[in-house]
């Protein structure tokens, strides 16, 4: 949260207000409360865990369907980047490939990276 306030006092603009809990059963549940049409929305949030994972994807999701024109995901730490090729093993997942897919089929435009662990990702 104080990286997206610190984003947005640079950008020279407010953050939205969005509401994200979960359901009793634990299910993700993201509610966007600012009108974001027209708008280019920057979403931060890391993907360390698979809630926050969800989260990010649902909160993309829900920008989308508020019909934002642009999305930028700004993730601190990329997880899953160390899986990020095959290995002598077979059946394993390249998982930062389907972590990019997963945000591409989600819609995101582009996606901001802070710490990458293998520069090439990028």
């Amino acid at each position: 949260e104080k990286m997206g306030k610190e984003m947005a006092y640079l950008l020279g603009t407010s953050l939205n207000c969005i509401d994200v809990g979960s359901f009793t059963d634990g299910e993700t549940s993201v509610k966007i409360d600012d009108m974001v049409r027209g708008k280019e929305i920057y979403v931060v949030c890391t993907t360390t865990s698979s809630s926050s994972i969800m989260e990010l994807l649902l909160t993309v999701s829900a920008l989308r369907r508020g019909s934002a024109k642009r999305i930028c995901a700004v993730i601190p730490y990329y997880g899953y980047s160390r899986q990020d090729r095959r290995t002598m093993q077979r059946r394993e997942p390249i998982a930062a490939a389907d972590m990019a897919r997963l945000l591409e089929e989600m819609g995101v435009d582009s996606v901001i990276c802070v710490d990458l662990h293998n520069p090439l990702l990028k």
